[in-house]
């Protein structure tokens, strides 16, 4: 379950608002009963209630310190519909992450395989370049409305390789 950052800080606010209720209660069971043990089983009470929420938003944040795919996003199919557009003959260095639950980006290095046109912008009349048509599949497909994508001639796909 992702929430919102708005929504992680009512949870916190609301696991504030329930401790201190909790605590209340064990003072007046302490008070009334005497029983030394109230503050104790209050205290329990609250952790078991913030632990399941806290291992969830400390995952959430580790995925996105660590750059990962955003949530129902399969990259293989990403990388698959980009190497499906017409004129690119391979897809390498493929990242898609999210810094936030809103902005999910994408970037690749696409091997083409024509002589220069692939890179000149539409020129109208249903002229699409390479570019264009992948970055148009990454946005309508896949949600990916931030996208870096370089384009590669054979050749120096083959000097990157040979030299990584």
């Amino acid at each position: 379950m992702q929430v919102p950052v708005a929504g992680a800080a009512a949870l916190h606010v609301l696991g504030d608002a329930l401790g201190s209720v909790g605590v209340i209660a064990a003072a007046v069971v302490l008070l009334t009963t005497g029983w030394p043990y109230a503050d104790t089983v209050a205290s329990l009470l609250i952790m078991l209630l913030i632990t399941p929420r806290a291992f969830a938003l400390l995952r959430e944040a580790a995925h996105v310190l660590l750059e990962g795919a955003p949530k129902g996003l399969d990259v293989t199919e990403v990388k698959d519909a980009l190497a499906g557009t017409p004129g690119v003959v391979e897809v390498h260095d493929l990242h898609v992450w999210a810094i936030n639950d809103r902005t999910p980006a994408a970037s690749a290095h696409l091997v083409v395989d024509s002589g220069g046109d692939e890179v000149r912008p539409a020129t109208g009349c249903g002229e699409e370049s390479v570019l264009d048509r992948a970055v148009t599949i990454l946005r309508e497909r896949f949600g990916l409305d931030h996208s870096t994508l370089q384009l590669e001639h054979r050749a120096h796909s083959a000097h990157e390789h040979r030299c990584s």
